[in-house]
């Protein structure tokens, strides 16, 4: 009877020491396997997170690209207010200076044209020497008028060139403006995506963690549990084998 009930407890303390070594195994195991998914998680989340920076980054340079070309843009447009007024202005500087040279031209043309007495009239000297007076008036008249409308005629020509170099500048500008805002809104977009995946993964891993911290509970809870019964066990082997140890002596 002791030999049955001693190899009863045996049996039954192999047994809890076998299903307590498993559960004690699988343990580790799965708190390796949480170490193993959280340290993959955090790399996923530190990584997404630098990429998230690396793009803010980027997105903060497209709008200073953006600030700076739409500075550009209205210096261009203000620039070229500016050359049309002046180039106005000087039209209107070669109109008058047109208008000066034909009068001028008309005045000469009259003092050239105008009759003298005969050359032993009294009146000769004086009526020719105004009719020179005219002539060197007139001429410097028109030479100033010709001059006048040299210079305007080509300040307009040269506003002219510039207000023609500066389109294709602002249509550039423009075209620029139109890819940064591009850039701009998909960056955008991507970083929204990013800072949601982030905040997915950092309730994740939170999940993760609580649901994986109760598993691991329970289970060293269910590894307390058996170790008390274990405990026992190895006690009762203990006092059954001293118990045929004795009976064995008393028998022999």
């Amino acid at each position: 009877m002791a030999r049955f009930s001693a190899e009863t407890v045996r049996l039954a303390k192999q047994e809890l020491d076998e299903s307590l070594a498993r559960m004690q195994q699988t343990a580790k195991q799965l708190a390796r396997r949480g170490e193993h998914a959280e340290r993959s998680a955090r790399a996923e989340q530190t990584a997404a997170g630098e990429k998230c920076r690396q793009m803010q980054q980027q997105l903060d340079q497209v709008r200073e690209l953006m600030v700076q070309n739409q500075a550009a843009l209205y210096r261009l447009e203000d620039g070229l207010g500016s050359a049309f007024r002046r180039r106005e202005a000087a039209l209107c500087r070669e109109k008058a200076a047109q208008e000066a040279l034909e009068e001028a031209q008309r005045q000469y043309r009259a003092a050239k044209a105008m009759p003298l007495p005969a050359e032993n009239d009294p009146s000769y000297a004086f009526l020719e020497q105004g009719r020179r007076n005219a002539l060197k008036q007139g001429a410097r008249q028109i030479a100033d008028a010709q001059e006048r409308i040299r210079t305007a005629r080509q300040e307009a020509e040269e506003l002219a060139v510039q207000m023609g170099d500066a389109a294709p500048k602002m249509d550039q500008c423009r075209a620029r403006l139109a890819r940064l805002g591009g850039a701009v809104t998909a960056l955008g977009s991507q970083i929204r995506t990013l800072e949601r995946f982030l905040d997915s993964l950092a309730a994740g891993l939170e999940a993760y963690e609580a649901q994986g911290q109760t598993h691991l509970s329970g289970m060293e809870h269910a590894i307390r549990c058996m170790e008390e019964p274990q405990q026992l066990g190895t006690q009762a082997w203990k006092a059954i084998s001293a118990y045929e140890d004795a009976m064995n002596r008393i028998r022999y």
